[in-house]
């Protein structure tokens, strides 16, 4: 994957006035949005596609994947192919705005949250062991990230942020049980719909996390089950907030698209055939 003169990057304003983002890390942030940004795609490309665009080195880039990644500003996806380790990366814009939107929504568990390190065991380093990251290294020729090479980065970096080890009065952070993916309809979400025969009768719960100006013409039971279809096809597996942000992607992608589907009330009424004149009309003699 290489830079095309037809490429570009968009930038959404919330990325700057409600994520907070700037410089190399918002360019970063704004290339794996415009790539994951239907819900479905996964941002693929090779480092040397990121370098490329930020003229950064190899470890700068790395760096700000990991920052991106700790703040759960993007999701990191690991997999190992012919024994070798890779990793894809989503953007997380819409779940993100809802935290910083509503203080009260709990975040979502990062799945490849970076493993802790022994508190009271300072790591050693060995001053004469020279870094494996250089910035004048010519980078490799895969167009996939290697997340080998990430680990190797993150461990042999001194970017100053202290070790834990070191600083034994500070306290540490317990992790919160992360919360189970499911498929849609196995999911918190799809148990708000109440259902008779297999027939959704009470939308209401469901409805009322979309209770905002934004979605008061949406025609919210065609995007459940919309929804729900999409997880059965593509076996996709979320958690409740993750669910709740993926209807909202559908929703703001018709939008886009103009194809949204509106509540009964809310269509433009369609012409109707004046069956009557109609047979008036053909029984009169011209």
């Amino acid at each position: 994957m290489t830079i095309q003169d037809s490429n570009f990057i968009t930038i959404l304003a919330p990325m700057i006035t409600k994520l907070k983002l700037k410089g190399n890390e918002l360019l970063v942030f704004a290339l794996i949005h415009g790539f994951s940004q239907d819900g479905e795609s996964r941002f693929k490309g090779s480092l040397r596609y990121l370098i490329e665009w930020t003229g950064l080195d190899k470890s700068t880039v790395i760096k700000l994947l990991k920052q991106l990644v700790d703040k759960q500003y993007i999701n990191k996806f690991e997999y190992e192919k012919n024994k070798v380790r890779y990793c894809e990366y989503t953007s997380n814009y819409w779940v993100a705005l809802e935290w910083l939107e509503n203080p009260t929504t709990p975040r979502l568990e990062n799945p490849t949250t970076p493993r802790l390190e022994n508190p009271t065991t300072p790591r050693l380093e060995n001053p004469t062991t020279p870094r494996l990251e250089n910035p004048t290294t010519v980078v490799g020729k895969s167009d996939i990230i290697k997340i080998d090479d990430i680990n190797t980065s993150f461990d042999n970096d001194n970017t100053g942020v202290k070790n834990p080890g070191l600083f034994p009065d500070e306290e540490t952070k317990v992790e919160e049980p992360k919360e189970k993916k499911t498929l849609f309809r196995n999911s918190a979400v799809y148990k708000m719909v109440k259902f008779e025969n297999g027939v959704g009768v009470d939308y209401s719960e469901f409805e009322s996390k979309f209770a905002t100006p934004e979605f008061e013409k949406v025609d919210l039971v065609y995007y459940f089950h919309s929804v729900s279809d999409w997880s059965d096809q593509k076996n996709m597996k979320r958690t409740k907030n993750g669910w709740l942000a993926t209807v909202r992607n559908f929703i703001r992608g018709d939008v886009e698209k103009k194809k949204l589907h509106l509540k009964p009330e809310y269509k433009a009424p369609t012409q109707r055939l004046n069956v009557v004149g109609a047979i008036e009309y053909l029984k009169d003699d011209y």
